[in-house]
């Protein structure tokens, strides 16, 4: 376990800073986190529901607010930013290993090797933990109670209450996902379990009421539903294919309900088959969990996906960790083989495309092409992809999704000196900002094939452009 853990750290941090490439999503939570480590509040110029001198409400503050004293200790750059999802990731791996052998849910340490191992490895939940998103945080959280539950007295209230009462500054979307795991818990195993749910639920309507009087009295209660209802929306039907995508597509899940019926047509013709048990638990997350979250969600992005990948992997693994139905050696080599597959499938093909393109993902370019193109006075307009390298060179950065969405005023608009956007970006940004601009001779061009990257990142094409004087 420790050996695992260990490399798991070495081969995410040596790689950090070149998958992914720079994206939308690690920038819109990334720099509020910046703003407060470098004395300029939590507010952010990436966010597009409120103005930037105005706190930040986003859907998940307490990962930015987190966020804030690790890059003030550890620097503003893509590798900083990203690396505290490896320590929430590491400490969770240890609660769900301690939880699943003191709740006696998987007894065999091999299976629940095998659980942290797709825990750490598994597609969807290499997505989350590399790109700087949230969402770990609220599976360090779960992992916490899951763990709690093994004790008694007032351990067990502490380490349900606590997770419950940050849930939704965490992210409101872990609400409906506790809600519906509670339930598919309660119906497979015992409503006695209901009550470790009903005492976080407290808890989580508690800090949700919390949070919603912090943003009153900073007056930015509409901006925070802004963007709820605004990450809430779909198009077309809920249920349609497009919506339930990724999760239709996410290769791990797709190899686990493969196991998951493979087990299930063995237990059907040996009679043996039990609704209540592991594998039923596992049939029913496969069902309920993506359609009741796109509900909530308008879709299931793979980014959510986590939400039927953990607990359907842990209804497997310990479904093959045996019970009361005896199933032959090769029908667990078969499914073990799967699930080895379904770990490949995730970190590790995701380290092999990274090192295939080691130098087209290199950020030390974007870097060097900011740093001599802004100076520390500059106010400047830049893609995602220069958000890191800009932050650390400008005095103001302003970003896409807030001024699409926000509205950059014209007093503002004029200071802006610097525009750099990737070439094809350039007429969208003149758009926003307004004024007359000249291209300059410095441009970054990706390396190699200039088509991009043949698995569908977003390689580093940057050009600079300067304010025609009037």
């Amino acid at each position: 376990m420790a050996i695992m853990l260990l490399l798991f750290l070495v081969a995410n941090l040596l790689t950090a800073s070149r998958s992914p490439t720079v994206w939308q999503d690690e920038v819109m939570f990334t720099d509020p986190a910046v703003n407060l480590a470098t004395g300029h509040g939590f507010t952010s110029t990436a966010w597009g529901f409120q103005t930037r001198e105005q706190l930040w409400a986003g859907n998940a503050p307490l990962h930015s607010l987190l966020l804030a004293p690790w890059i003030k200790i550890f620097g503003v750059s893509p590798t900083s930013a990203r690396s505290i999802n490896y320590l929430y990731m590491v400490t969770a791996a240890l609660l769900l290993w301690l939880g699943l052998a003191r709740n006696a849910v998987i007894r065999n340490s091999f299976w629940r090797l095998f659980a942290v191992l797709l825990f750490l490895t598994g597609y969807c939940l290499s997505f989350n933990y590399r790109s700087a998103r949230y969402d770990c945080l609220g599976m360090l959280l779960l992992a916490l109670a899951f763990y709690s539950v093994s004790f008694t007295g007032w351990k067990r209230m502490v380490g349900l209450v606590v997770p419950g009462f940050l849930l939704s500054a965490t992210g409101l979307h872990l609400l409906p996902f506790a809600t519906l795991f509670g339930i598919l818990v309660s119906v497979y195993f015992g409503f006695s379990k209901l009550r470790y749910f009903i005492i976080a639920g407290i808890a989580s309507v508690a800090g949700f009421l919390t949070m919603l009087a912090i943003f009153h009295a900073n007056g930015v209660m509409d901006q925070f539903f802004g963007s709820v209802r605004s990450f809430s929306s779909s198009s077309g039907s809920r249920f349609s294919p497009a919506n339930l995508s990724a999760v239709l597509h996410e290769p791990g899940i797709l190899l686990l309900s493969g196991v998951a019926l493979l087990l299930t047509g063995f237990d059907l013709f040996k009679h043996s088959f039990k609704w209540r048990s592991p594998l039923g638990f596992a049939l029913g997350v496969m069902v309920v969990m993506p359609l009741g979250m796109t509900a909530f969600r308008g879709e299931m992005p793979v980014y959510y996906c986590w939400m039927v990948f953990i607990p359907l992997s842990i209804a497997v693994a310990a479904t093959l960790d045996g019970g009361a139905v005896e199933r032959p050696g090769y029908l667990r080599a078969i499914a073990g083989l799967l699930l080895l597959v379904a770990a490949l499938a995730g970190l590790p093909l995701r380290l092999l495309i990274t090192a295939s393109e080691w130098s087209k993902r290199d950020y030390a370019p974007v870097e060097a092409f900011v740093q001599r193109n802004v100076t520390s006075s500059d106010w400047i307009y830049c893609d995602y992809a220069a958000f890191y390298a800009a932050k650390r060179a400008a005095a103001v950065v302003l970003l896409p999704g807030y001024a699409e969405r926000v509205g950059v005023p014209p007093d503002e608009a004029a200071r802006v000196r610097v525009l750099i956007v990737a070439p094809a970006n350039f007429a969208a940004a003149q758009a926003l900002i307004g004024g007359k601009w000249e291209k300059q001779k410095d441009e970054l061009i990706p390396p190699g094939d200039q088509n991009g990257s043949r698995h569908g990142a977003a390689l580093y094409h940057l050009a600079v452009y300067n304010r025609s004087p009037v």
